[in-house]
């Protein structure tokens, strides 16, 4: 990689500078979100500099709507076998999966940054990679002005190169490692007078590093640019803008078994192709919020007109400036007041029409309708339900969107744990700690986000459920319980197993129990007896497991073995209670479908009263 870097080096100043425009306008966005754009020229000293903070507020009001697509009250995500005999173990691995994004990496936090770079300039991108340190995913927000790729790239996954930049602390770069300190002296800030030429050194650093601060002798900029070797592989160079042609540390092929870069962008706005065609929220409304600042400003100019109007005088008065006015004054002087002509629109009338404008254009959701429906020319319902229909379609559209960069980035991260964790299966859901199955995890699954509705308010569809439920009450048709299940899960998805009384549904939940019980087990422990247990759908779980054992010819662990001896029995006793003909009939499978050694060590045993309690914790 060595005899190109300055290849790669031009390549990237190049995308600086046709980015240019691009940035300037992210610089203009950000000021007018933060600070508002203020007036220039003020009529009079001490004229209203009044900003309508039309950005940040429809930032504001679609940041969580973006965020629910990734937290709902359920799982994050929806795992889907590609072969049926693998649907059993699917519940199992979503709630591990959540359990693992949610308590102990930092996916909630940085999606909340990644969502605002994408509404604020049309695409972000979120870093996937592995922390050995914690033995977890870690997740990284990148600031899109902190990230270089060719303008002519459409999707990330199809550029020919990519570079994060990565300011950093003199201190911090010590502390790291992985870089070689020798060359700290020429790469960190200039920190040069700022008199000194200041517009072309600083032309110059945007140049070289993409940004715009002035040098500072406390930073340190590093380039982590990477690049296809020539099997396709993503190998990534590290080095510093100031010295391109020494690497900070050694190139390295990324080690990631599924072959990507650990990147995925979100898209705010599919249009045109390239990088910078797509545009976020401040330039669909810059124009709105500049017209808003006027309409404000100069409603406050004629309150100020009002409550101190302009007087004429018909001669001269001496020291007119120290004249004050209060109620019941009686002026020694003849003055009349100048009547400033009455502006030709209403202010309040424009402020709502513009905002509204603003509001239709970026459909934000609930937004609009019931300022229509305020106005003088009232709509009917139908027009209500239009307007309504035709935002939730378009919302409905950038969340699918958004939807799909999503799912990108459950995928990068369910298969970095696949590589790096495949042992740790113990998680916790709801009230319940419990471990995985490790034929679990393997990488037949396709994943999609679980989180949100398609940009439909759970409010909205709680409200059409209950609709369902009462027209559909009295259907022979129709599962009842089904439909119960239905309202209760977009509710509270932990109510289901508490409230439902389903034969089938209770069964199935106790075969997966018992399923959650097998890695426990195999450690040593049973759980305790319940006398609520059902062993009808129990038993067969185990019996499955020792069949498989079984084929691929393992034998259990001593501890194990005799964890799994008690809990047979005592399911087996527990179903002697209610069917004896069921009990002989397991007896009788177990003496088919385990070899001979396996079965002189569990049938005997299990048949007779157990021998010696192994250690008992807490079912499931």
């Amino acid at each position: 990689m060595q005899e190109n870097r300055s290849e790669m080096y031009e390549a990237v100043l190049e995308s600086i500078h046709d980015r240019a425009k691009w940035e300037r306008r992210q610089a203009l966005y950000y000021e007018m979100r933060h600070d508002g754009l203020r007036r220039k020229n003020k009529p009079w000293p001490g004229a209203s500099d009044l900003h309508f903070p039309l950005i940040d507020t429809a930032v504001s009001k679609l940041k969580p709507f973006y965020y629910q697509q990734i937290t709902g009250r359920d799982t994050i995500c929806s795992f889907v076998p590609m072969r049926q005999q693998l649907a059993p173990l699917t519940t199992a691995v979503e709630r591990w999966f959540d359990y693992h994004i949610k308590e102990k990496t930092n996916f909630q936090k940085e999606s909340l940054t990644w969502i605002d770079h994408m509404l604020m300039t049309g695409h972000s991108v979120m870093k996937i990679f592995w922390d050995d340190e914690n033995k977890s995913c870690k997740f990284e927000a990148v600031d899109p002005l902190y990230w270089i790729i060719p303008e002519h790239t459409t999707d990330l996954h199809d550029a020919d190169w990519m570079v994060q930049i990565m300011p950093m602390s003199v201190s911090a770069f010590l502390r790291d490692d992985r870089y070689d300190h020798s060359f700290l002296d020429k790469i960190r800030g200039d920190g040069r007078d700022e008199n000194t030429n200041t517009t072309q050194r600083d032309n110059e650093k945007f140049r070289r590093e993409g940004l715009t601060y002035s040098g500072d002798d406390n930073m340190v900029i590093v380039w982590e640019h990477y690049k296809r070797d020539e099997n396709g592989n993503w190998v990534v160079c590290t080095y510093s803008p100031l010295v391109p042609d020494h690497d900070l540390r050694p190139p390295m092929k990324l080690p990631y078994r599924h072959g990507k870069a650990p990147f995925v962008d979100a898209t705010y706005e599919v249009k045109d192709k390239g990088w910078y065609a797509g545009r976020g929220v401040p330039e669909q409304v810059a124009p709105e919020e500049s017209y808003l600042n006027k309409l404000m400003n100069g409603k406050s100019d004629a309150i100020t007109f009002y409550n101190t109007p302009m007087f004429r005088s018909e001669r001269d008065i001496p020291n007119s400036s120290n004249i004050r006015f209060r109620p019941g004054q009686i002026l020694p002087y003849a003055l009349q007041p100048i009547m400033m002509p009455q502006p030709p629109i209403s202010w309040e009338q424009e402020i709502v029409q513009t905002r509204m404008i603003a509001e239709q254009r970026l459909s934000l959701p609930d937004f609009g309708v019931g300022q229509m429906i305020n106005t003088k020319e009232r709509r009917t319902a139908t027009e209500v339900n239009a307007i309504g229909g035709m935002m939730e379609r378009s919302v409905d559209l950038r969340a699918r969107i958004f939807r799909l960069a999503l799912a990108r980035v459950y995928r990068q991260a369910y298969q970095l744990y696949l590589q790096y964790a495949p042992k740790d299966l113990m998680f916790r859901y709801l009230e319940d700690a419990t471990s995985l199955q490790a034929d679990a995890l393997h990488g037949e699954y396709t994943i999609e986000p679980k989180g949100g509705v398609d940009g439909v308010d759970r409010s909205m569809l709680m409200q059409r459920a209950i609709m369902r439920k009462q027209l559909m009450a009295q259907s022979p048709w129709i599962d009842q319980i089904e439909l119960d299940k239905s309202i209760l899960e977009l509710d509270d998805p932990s109510l289901v197993k508490r409230l439902v009384r389903d034969p089938q549904f209770k069964s199935a939940d106790e075969a997966e129990d018992e399923a959650h019980n097998i890695p426990i087990m195999e450690r040593g422990y049973m759980p305790v007896p319940n006398q609520a247990d059902d062993p009808r759908p129990r038993l067969p779980v185990l019996l499955g497991y020792i069949n498989k054992m079984s084929q691929q010819g393992e034998e259990f662990e001593p501890e194990g073995k005799q964890a799994f001896m008690g809990r047979i029995s005592t399911l087996l006793e527990q179903l002697e209670q209610v069917d004896m003909n069921a009990a002989r009939q397991v007896r009788k499978e177990l003496n088919d479908t385990v070899n001979r050694d396996a079965q002189a060590g569990v049938v005997n045993n299990a048949q007779a009263a157990p021998m010696g309690q192994p250690t008992q914790v807490g079912a499931g």
